[in-house]
Parts: C-alpha cells; sequence; structure tokens
C-alpha cells in the first residue's frame, strides 16, 4: 500500500485473464468466444508473469499459429491485456504493438450454374429465388420492391431494377 500507483501485482497471464473473465459482463456466445480463442496465448503464456511478455515472442507466437486462428487470438490476448493496463497490472499493452490484419473473408460461389437455381426454382416455386440470385440483393431489399422499380424495357440491358434504400 505504501507504494501506491507505482505498485503493480506480478500476476500470471492466466491469473490476469481469470480475474478478467470474473468482471466480464457480456453475452455467454461472446465469453464463449474470448475462451476458445485464449486458448493458444494460455496454453504458450499462461504460466508467465504479464511483465515478462514481448512483443518480439508475441508477434513470433502469433506466426506459428494456423492461419485461421491469428486474428482471433491475438485480439482476445490484447483484449485481456487491455484490461490489465486498466487495472495497472501492467504499464502497457504488449500484444497492442503487433499488426493484427483480419483475414480476407474470401469469395462465396454458393451455386455452380444458373441449372441449380433453375432447380431450386421449381422445388420452391417463385420467382424470388431467380430474382434475388440474379441481382445479388438481400431478402429485405427485395421484400421493399415495388413494380415502379422494375423496368422491363431495360431488362435485356443489364439494368432491370432499382433498389431504394431507406435512411
Amino acid at each position: 500500500m505504501r507504494l501506491g500507483a507505482s505498485y503493480r501485482p506480478n500476476a500470471r497471464l492466466r491469473q490476469l485473464y481469470e480475474a478478467y473473465l470474473e468482471q466480464y459482463d457480456v453475452a455467454p456466445s461472446t465469453v464463449a468466444f474470448l475462451k476458445d480463442n485464449m486458448k493458444p496465448a494460455l496454453a504458450t503464456f499462461g504460466d508467465q508473469s504479464v511483465r515478462d511478455l514481448r512483443v518480439d515472442k508475441i508477434a513470433a507466437w502469433r506466426k506459428g499459429l494456423p492461419e485461421g486462428k491469428r486474428y482471433r487470438s491475438l485480439r482476445s490476448l490484447r483484449q485481456v491485456l487491455a484490461g490489465g493496463v486498466r487495472w495497472k497490472w501492467l504499464e502497457d499493452n504488449p500484444a497492442a504493438l503487433i499488426k493484427n490484419p483480419e483475414p480476407w473473408p474470401g469469395e462465396i460461389d454458393p451455386f455452380e450454374s444458373w441449372a441449380e437455381i433453375d432447380a431450386i426454382f421449381d422445388e420452391v416455386g417463385g420467382a424470388l429465388v431467380q430474382f434475388l440470385c440474379g441481382t445479388g440483393v438481400r431478402p429485405e431489399e427485395a421484400f421493399g420492391g415495388e413494380w415502379r422499380d422494375v423496368d422491363l424495357e431495360r431488362r435485356m440491358s443489364g439494368c432491370s431494377a432499382r433498389i431504394r434504400r431507406a435512411g
């Protein structure tokens, strides 16, 4: 107590993580996300003092993770260490100094051909399926459409519907 603001507990990462979880007042799915994505960090650094965590070691650890796990794992570690900074357990957050680009989601091609879309149309019925697939609009955009938004004269030129967004 005499040391005042200069006192910082010599906590292990696992202890900081557990203290962070105790105060983490969010949806259960968000807690589950943090728990799952902190596993790699706890496996590597869990028994280390948070004061001994170094940028170069964390960066090497991140690089060694599977590509699909890197972003979320470092993001979760940053979050827990940021809690330690706020609580004055750490002077700064070494994980915050590491670049952590969000992975590119890639393109999704749900259908191989129009024949597959036609098969869905035959099964479900309705032109809405073809309209959604052909235009790429969201269902809520299509449901908000009106006949005045469809230009039957220009339909062959590639511009047959106008999507108006509220706002």
